[in-house]
């Protein structure tokens, strides 16, 4: 029988492993608690309208703001920890990946630290080198009380998402040097 609390990764126990692998990212992670209390952290030199936050899962979601308000997820490392017979971790959504044989073993891991390094941790920190490029959009659109936020690193992307019906508003993802973005108008 699986132990719920073995399956949840200690916050600060999350954090931890942030700090401890700060390597990972050409944009540090910044810590701030935010004015409801939860954990947010940001990105040095990245617009203050892109944060993320380590959910209690351990899924990582990156988030865009608007006026200071949640406005979507931008992009999510989703992970639904399951301890195996062997006393092994592994997530339980890569079980049903489109596209992967059933037969595919699922990657184990030895512990709850190690499964959200290898699946949360360090693709965040990929895809951060992969999107917070010179040139690169924060995109934001809007229709009727839905929304919808992405990060274009490419001229093209931005194009295609300014050209939606519901497109209203593109914020640069890198902060010009010596500039501050303590304001999300």
């Amino acid at each position: 029988m699986k132990k719920k609390a073995e399956l949840i990764l200690p916050r600060d126990t999350a954090i931890k492993l942030v700090q401890d692998n700060l390597s990972l990212f050409k944009n540090k992670p910044i810590f701030e608690i935010s004015e409801t209390g939860d954990d947010l952290l940001r990105f040095k030199k990245i617009t203050r309208h892109i944060y993320w936050v380590i959910r209690q899962s351990g899924s990582i979601a990156v988030c865009a703001d608007y006026r200071n308000e949640f406005y979507d997820v931008v992009q999510e490392f989703d992970l639904v920890p399951e301890l195996t017979r062997a006393r092994r971790f592994r997530c339980g959504l890569c079980r049903t990946c489109p596209g992967e044989a059933v037969s595919d073993p699922l990657p184990e891991y030895e512990s709850i630290e190690q499964l959200w390094m290898e699946h949360c941790l360090k693709p965040l920190a990929e895809w951060t080198h992969e999107n917070f490029i010179d040139g690169a959009n924060l995109c934001l659109c809007r229709s009727r009380g839905c929304t919808a936020a992405f990060v274009c690193s490419s001229e093209s992307q931005k194009e295609r998402i300014m050209g939606r019906r519901d497109f209203f508003k593109t914020v640069p993802v890198i902060l010009k040097q010596g500039r501050t973005s303590k304001t999300n108008s």
